[in-house]
C-alpha cells in the first residue's frame, strides 16, 4: 500500500509541481543555496526510502519463506526457500532503512518548523491541504 501511495504521490508531484521556495531575510544570509539543495536531497531521500523500506520488508517476508498477503485478498507465494541467514541480513537492512526513513522524516518536520518559527515564512502553511 505504501508503495502504491508513493507512486501516486510522485505522479501528483509531476502533475502539480511544488511552488518555488519563498525568500526570507533570515534565510538570505544562512547559506540559502545550501538550504535549497538540502531540501531537494531530503525530498529525494524520502521518496527513495518510502519505496526501499516496503520493498525490503517484502524481501524479508520472502526470505523467511512466508507468503505475502496483499490486503488480505491475495497471497503471493515466496519465490525462495526459507533461508534464516539471508533473512537476518535482510532484516538488518530493513531496520537500517526504516530508521533512516524516521530520521529523514523527523528532519523534514523539524525543517518545516524552523521555516515557520525562525525564518517566519509560509513554507509550513503552504504544505497544508487547501492552502494557496
Amino acid at each position: 500500500m505504501i508503495i502504491a501511495l508513493t507512486v501516486l504521490r510522485l505522479l501528483w508531484r509531476l502533475v502539480d509541481p511544488s511552488p518555488p521556495a519563498e525568500r526570507t531575510d533570515f534565510g538570505g544570509w544562512l547559506f540559502a543555496n545550501w538550504i535549497g539543495l538540502g531540501a531537494k536531497l531530503a525530498h529525494f531521500e524520502l521518496y527513495v526510502l518510502l519505496a526501499a523500506v516496503p520493498l525490503s520488508g517484502i524481501m524479508l517476508q520472502f526470505a523467511q519463506g512466508d507468503n505475502l498477503s496483499i490486503l488480505g485478498v491475495l497471497e503471493i507465494a515466496s519465490p525462495w526457500a526459507r533461508d534464516r541467514a539471508f533473512a537476518e541480513e535482510v532484516k538488518e537492512v530493513h531496520e537500517v532503512l526504516a530508521h533512516g526513513l524516521l530520521a529523514v522524516a523527523g528532519l523534514h518536520a523539524a525543517a518545516a518548523l524552523v521555516h515557520h518559527w525562525v525564518f517566519g515564512d509560509r513554507t509550513l502553511v503552504r504544505m497544508l491541504p487547501g492552502k494557496p
